[in-house]
């Protein structure tokens, strides 16, 4: 993955948590935190923002 917009970015973790099972939600937020964490390297507040985001998404999502 690129640095991608964060609409776009968005937009993807909700189409792709929408059809994933309860259990592949988890396995897929480890992969986009880690993702996040090496796009925003640089930036610790981006990077935080991201995982954050991800997190409050798939919690919602597994309810």
């Amino acid at each position: 993955m690129t640095n991608l917009p964060h609409d776009y970015y968005v937009t993807l973790l909700k189409i792709l948590l929408k059809k994933s099972p309860c259990a592949d939600k988890f396995r897929l937020v480890e992969v986009l935190e880690r993702e996040a964490m090496r796009i925003a390297a640089s930036c610790p507040a981006i990077s935080q923002a991201k995982s954050s985001l991800v997190t409050r998404i798939v919690m919602r999502g597994a309810k």
